[in-house]
């Protein structure tokens, strides 16, 4: 089998051997400028099918000189089996993350149920791991509850930033308004998992709308990091506390026990993710100190004051 790069027309060519990529997007402006400017650095993978030919491997490089208007692409041209074809497409196509889960989901089954390959035999064929595959399996399964207009609906909206938890959170809403809406929301805000799960609860268990939803678990979420913040400050206070409380048996001392027990009961709530809750969820959320249920902010002021962090008080 050579191996040989010949230069091949692009009127020969005649598509891809497979139809992996099933939606529509458009090409990659980088991609055409990198080609005009340096060239083609690797060649396309064909294979001869009584000529014209058929794409294996290369199909945006193939687009990319289409637009550019050249007459002949480098390829490597292989006598290649439609299940080697199908291999091969497949694993291009993952590694340059040229498709989105759904792409995915669809060409593993197609690929299972057309050479009767177990998943384990595709896992190692793709480098990917059983758990992947069986993931984006499960994805077509939970699609199938949702209204075919939302399903597709989603499929666009979401494009490469789902993944089959993504969906099976989305399913537990039973609107399909409320799906689109947080279909948009993990496009747009780029939600992980953790954020789409609880974007969902918060609209199905508190009634709130999709975009105060959104916003709670944003706000939440920025909130927990300056508590990790916070949470450095009030260990390195607590140790200046703690020497000092050993030397000193004075009113000075009680005093610093008092603070030191203070900080111990605000660490706690830190490490057991306590330290928040929502005030008011029909209205824009508030968030109090689960402690003493004082706002954030004065809490940290008072805080910073009681403890010589800054002047004032």
């Amino acid at each position: 089998m050579s191996m040989k790069i010949q230069e091949v027309k692009l009127a020969d060519i005649k598509g891809p051997a497979f139809r992996i990529r099933t939606e529509t997007r458009e090409l990659d402006p980088e991609l055409v400028e990198s080609i005009k400017t340096h060239g083609l650095k690797q060649p396309i993978l064909l294979r001869p099918l009584k000529p014209p030919y058929q794409i294996v491997a290369g199909l945006k490089r193939f687009e990319a000189f289409k637009k550019l208007k050249y007459k002949t692409i480098p390829a490597i041209v292989e006598d290649l089996d439609n299940k080697t074809a199908y291999e091969l497409m497949l694993t291009e196509n993952i590694q340059r993350r040229n498709l989105t889960a759904m792409e995915e989901a669809r060409a593993f089954r197609e690929y299972l149920d057309t050479y009767k390959e177990s998943i384990r035999s595709l896992a190692r064929k793709i480098n990917k791991s059983h758990a992947y595959i069986v993931q984006r399996l499960l994805m077509i399964d939970w699609m199938k509850e949702l209204p075919i207009p939302v399903r597709k609906e989603i499929q666009k909206e979401i494009g490469y930033n789902v993944t089959t938890s993504h969906v099976e959170a989305m399913t537990r809403l039973e609107e399909p308004e409320k799906i689109r809406e947080v279909a948009r929301a993990i496009k747009e805000e780029k939600l992980s998992v953790p954020q789409t799960a609880e974007v969902v609860e918060l609209v199905k268990e508190q009634k709130l709308p999709v975009e105060r939803a959104v916003e709670t678990v944003k706000i939440v979420e920025r909130a927990r990091e300056s508590a990790g913040e916070v949470a450095e400050q009030l260990k390195e206070a607590l140790v200046k506390a703690t020497k000092e409380i050993r030397v000193t048996e004075t009113s000075e001392g009680r005093r610093l026990m008092e603070s030191y027990m203070f900080l111990g009961t605000i660490l706690q709530s830190l490490n057991d993710e306590r330290i928040f809750c929502l005030k008011h969820p029909h209205k824009k959320p508030m968030l109090e100190w689960a402690c003493c249920h004082t706002p954030v902010s004065e809490t940290h002021g008072t805080l910073k004051k009681k403890l010589g962090m800054e002047k004032g008080g």
